[in-house]
């Protein structure tokens, strides 16, 4: 039979055939001959020709396991999922360890017509020392959304059982469908403890990690892995981006490096290059970077990030371009008409006050805003209309320095002086160093002081 198996993976149908004929002269091994005729048949595409030998097999020998699974595996292909569940039935009663039957039932299980002849069928021939027949009820279970019994019947399993990755992954990932994080977290280490490279319990386990925020073990795990795929571009990545996310620059860019030249599009990669340029204020590279980050996915953070950095760059001009687009399809975006506000020149003013006015009633209950629009006023000389909004931030966060230095300037300049040397009196007590706090502070005293001289 071995033999002629082999001829078959050579494409020697002829000889197999010969070998075929000569089971099929004995009375006794007749129903392995019309098997290995099935395969033939299967090697030449003829599946109507290879089911009728598989048949002929079944009707000398019952139990003849390979003729079972065959048949079942023909008409599960050929969508006749009823007749496919009657041959792996039968097969699993003679072998309850065939996992190619096993996986088969699962497969038909996601069939929402089948799924209770599945379930029927595993739990009948379900035991506990037996690995496959425990996975496969469990994997049924999961499709039926029985998941808590799924875990039951998981952790029943015999204690003399061998277990595997696939085991420890079934169980935590149906843990994650629990929201047991811990439990599932758990239970992957347990399954890296028996194969430490299983990749993707690997990719189960860190990702629980990051569920339950053990970002220095995600790091040291994602290191760990990459030692086991070095050449794989999505864990290279993933370290890139963590090494980034913890400030080790200086390896992040080693391994960016090393994979420069391949071709990838995960979406994180130039994201994670640009802001590794960017600290290293080699600011053309990173703007090229999240240019082309935002050009994959123009999200808010990567405009964001590319605005930005044209700014640490001196192009101003194209960042506030490229801000003002995107507000023009997304006006009500706060943190990006607050970047474009700071971005105009002080020459802008003008502009910067438009901006801090729409987002004064977008976020009304923000002092920041408050306190900017009212010193853009100041620094155009509309003293009234900054003393309207810096009281408005004072209200809001009367502890801020900032806000206190610029209450007091303006109470000043709107010739307010008593209440305006108190506030930045005050300001300087609590540890303000503001230059025009200082000039503003000295002026009002000193006209204070005139206006008592001119007085008396």
């Amino acid at each position: 039979m071995a033999l002629a198996i082999g001829y078959l993976n050579t494409g020697e149908e002829d000889k197999a055939q010969r070998i075929a004929d000569l089971y099929k002269s004995n009375v006794e091994e007749a129903d392995i001959g019309h098997v290995l005729e099935g395969f033939i048949f299967l090697n030449k595409k003829q599946r109507a020709k290879a089911q009728v030998s598989f048949e002929k097999a079944q009707s000398l020998n019952p139990k003849n396991i390979a003729s079972l699974y065959n048949l079942g595996l023909l008409h599960k292909r050929a969508a006749e999922n009823s007749k496919a569940i009657t041959y792996f039935d039968r097969l699993i009663s003679l072998s309850p360890r065939h996992k190619g039957a096993l996986k088969s039932l699962v497969s038909i299980a996601g069939n929402k017509e089948s799924l209770e002849d599945v379930l029927t069928i595993l739990v009948r021939n379900y035991q506990t020392d037996n690995l496959y027949s425990t996975i496969a009820l469990a994997q049924a279970l999961r499709i039926d959304q029985q998941v808590e019994k799924a875990v039951t019947i998981l952790r029943d399993i015999n204690k003399s059982v061998n277990l595997t990755s696939n085991y420890f992954m079934l169980l935590g990932d149906s843990y994650l469908e629990l929201e047991k994080y811990q439990d599932a977290n758990t239970t992957f280490a347990q399954g890296l403890a028996l194969e430490p490279k299983d990749y993707l319990l690997n990719i189960r386990y860190i990702s629980t990690l990051e569920w339950l925020g053990e970002d220095t073990a995600v790091l040291e795990q994602t290191r760990k892995v990459h030692g086991y795929y070095v050449n794989n571009l999505n864990i290279t990545t993933s370290l890139i981006y963590l090494e980034t996310r913890n400030k080790n620059y200086r390896e992040a860019k080693r391994l960016f490096e090393a994979i420069k030249g391949e071709k990838t599009n995960h979406h994180l990669l130039d994201s994670v290059a640009g802001e590794i340029y960017s600290y290293e204020k080699d600011y053309p590279q990173a703007i090229e970077h999240f240019s082309a980050a935002y050009e994959k996915e123009p999200t808010e953070l990567n405009l964001l990030n590319l605005a930005r950095t044209l700014g640490f760059d001196k192009q101003n001009k194209e960042a506030e371009r490229l801000l003002e687009l995107y507000l023009d399809k997304h006006s009500n975006n706060s943190k990006i008409r607050f970047l474009l506000a700071e971005l105009y020149s002080p020459q802008d003013r003008k502009k910067r006050i438009v901006q801090y006015q729409i987002l004064s009633i977008q976020i009304p209950n923000n002092a920041i805003v408050f306190n900017n629009l009212a010193w853009n006023q100041f620094k155009l000389n509309q003293t009234a209309e900054a003393l309207i909004n810096i009281e408005k931030a004072y209200q809001l966060q009367p502890d801020s320095l900032a806000i206190q230095e610029s209450y007091g300037v303006i109470l000043i300049v709107n010739n307010k002086l008593s209440q305006g040397i108190n506030i930045l009196e005050d300001a300087i007590l609590s540890g303000s160093t503001d230059a025009a706090a200082k000039e503003y502070l000295i002026k009002a005293k000193t006209l204070l002081n005139n206006q008592a001289k001119s007085r008396s």
